[in-house]
């Protein structure tokens, strides 16, 4: 199963409408609304930054989504030079860059979102216009695996109308028949609309779907698909003048029918959602921003099951403002990774944050990379080991931006414990022998020896001491087996062993008799002796 995710760019580019299937009601199963529950993570974890790597461009660039093939190679999709390039960009899972392919037809174009199908053949959707700034469309190429074009498309939406509509694709999916899903946003001068559009393997139009009309607007951020072919959309409502925008999930089958719809609200705040995740249950995990203004806004997240019934929703924050516009994967065990921009954390400015979620929608740790300017995290994946890999775009002066990949990978090493002291088969009397040991490991958690064949643990800090007296005393004469214990946080544990000898000192001996026989020997003359004086 391949892996996408792609951002919706931090700063909302307007949207744009089609015809088609016809306005969907939004009446659904209801309005599910957000608690407030909203835990801190700690900074502390076992996940390490193993590499990172540039796209270094000769001009500024910025990065929109990752996704991954079956042999953990990584694609991402861009922009270059103030949009007037596409960028592709494919990578080893060791970071080393195998090529990058640019584009361009069009005076300026962007490259919104990547998808790969069974076969490794990569699908870019961007947005195109020409010198006249009156229409905007979507472009949908097909790329082989080497990056090669195949064929490529652009949707004339604005053209069709005869109207000044600009189209913005955030996002694209395959499905197993190869057919061609892609969302987004179309805009007028005041109405907003979101779009679902199928496509054929070909690059031909299939059907499409559109909602918002007067006063209900509406944008779309994500699609995906489940294992049995229904497609769902994310994004966000605002349903009239007065209201608060509502996060929104729509589910529809591979014929373009709406089966269902849900809203997500929280109360007298916007709420959009901006990303979305189908696990191989089929549970749906969605992930956005609430903002009560516009510099106190969260990252929300919620799982639903494939019926749009929500299981948890939780929040995370802190005393700054946390974007939710960048994205979100679920490994194996339902733990969730979200990447994004926060001003709570980091070094100042907007930061990149990585978190991670575990089942219950808890947040466990978070990770933040940038400086004291403005960077943006973007997408997400996950590879075969579920290591997690980021893409974001870094500040890099007066309107510049770098493209950069990162790598988190999990401790999967043991400590390294070695026994400068005691050492093997030493022989040691009354007193608890020191230890001098040394432990090799950057995310070390705790310590601890034994020495009863491990009925009792002895924790410790510092590499250098004295072993437990009291455990010393209670030992038996003869070899008794010392073993420490290292433990990181990613509970890799390490154990060393040394043996070393307990004999404690004998009475000293007097002309070689045994000193209890002459000492037994003294108190017999002695009271014979006595008893003689008394009689005298």
């Amino acid at each position: 199963m391949f892996q996408k995710k792609s951002s919706r760019l931090w700063i909302i580019t307007l949207l744009m409408g089609i015809s088609g299937l016809g306005i969907g009601v939004f009446s659904g199963l209801g309005i599910e609304v957000f608690s407030d529950i909203n835990p801190q993570a700690s900074s502390t974890d076992f996940l390490d930054l193993e590499w990172e790597v540039y796209l270094n461009s000769t001009t500024s660039d910025w990065v929109y989504g990752i996704i991954n093939d079956s042999s953990d190679n990584l694609y991402i999709i861009g922009s270059l030079n103030s949009s007037r390039q596409i960028f592709l960009a494919k990578y080893n899972k060791s970071g080393q860059q195998q090529w990058l392919k640019t584009w361009e037809g069009f005076l300026h174009q962007n490259g919104r979102d990547i998808s790969i199908d069974s076969d490794g053949n990569i699908y870019v959707i961007g947005d195109v216009y020409g010198s006249v700034m009156s229409w905007q469309d979507l472009l949908l190429i097909k790329f082989d695996n080497e990056g090669n074009e195949i064929w490529n498309i652009t949707w004339q939406w604005g053209e069709t109308l005869g109207g000044d509509w600009y189209v913005e694709p955030n996002s694209v999916e395959i499905d197993s028949f190869g057919d061609i899903y892609v969302s987004g946003i179309i805009t007028g001068l005041t109405d907003y609309k979101m779009f679902l559009t199928k496509f054929n393997s070909f690059g031909g139009e299939e059907w499409n779907w559109t909602y918002g009309h007067d006063d209900i607007q509406a944008m779309s951020y994500e699609v995906s698909i489940d294992s049995l072919g229904q497609i769902y959309l994310v994004g966000a409502v605002h349903p009239c003048g007065a209201c608060y925008w509502e996060g929104l999930i729509v589910k529809f089958n591979n014929t373009g029918a709406q089966q269902w719809n849900q809203s997500i609200s929280k109360l007298n705040q916007h709420l959009e959602t901006y990303s979305l995740f189908i696990d191989t249950y089929d549970n749906i995990f969605v992930s956005g921003e609430v903002s009560a203004g516009p510099s106190d806004s969260d990252f929300i997240l919620a799982k639903y099951n494939s019926s749009g019934i929500q299981q948890w929703n939780n929040s995370w924050g802190g005393s700054g403002s946390e974007l939710g516009r960048g994205d979100i994967v679920v490994d194996p065990l339902e733990n969730i990774y979200a990447v994004g921009s926060t001003k709570s954390y980091g070094s100042g400015g907007w930061d990149i944050y990585l978190v991670k979620f575990n089942e219950l929608g808890i947040a466990q740790w978070y990770k933040t990379k940038g400086g004291p300017e403005a960077d943006y995290g973007a997408g997400i994946v996950l590879d075969s080991q579920n290591n997690v890999y980021i893409v974001g775009s870094l500040w890099a002066g007066v309107n510049n931006y770098n493209t950069v990949l990162l790598k988190y990978a999990y401790d999967t090493v043991a400590p390294i414990i070695i026994i400068n002291s005691p050492h093997q088969n030493e022989i040691y009397g009354t007193n608890a022998p020191t230890y001098n040991i040394t432990i090799i490991e950057k995310n070390l958690e705790s310590t601890w020896y034994t020495i009863d064949g491990g009925i009792t643990n002895y924790s410790f800090s510092g590499l250098t001491g004295t072993f437990n007296q009291d455990a010393w005393d209670n030992s038996l004469e003869g070899d008794i087996t010392i073993t420490f214990y290292a433990q990181d946080r990613a509970r890799n544990l390490e154990s060393k062993t040394i043996i070393v000898n307990k004999s404690l000192p004998s009475l000293p001996a007097i002309l070689g008799y045994n000193l209890f026989f002459l000492l037994g020997i003294l108190s017999i003359v002695s009271i014979i002796l006595a008893k003689k004086i008394r009689k005298s």
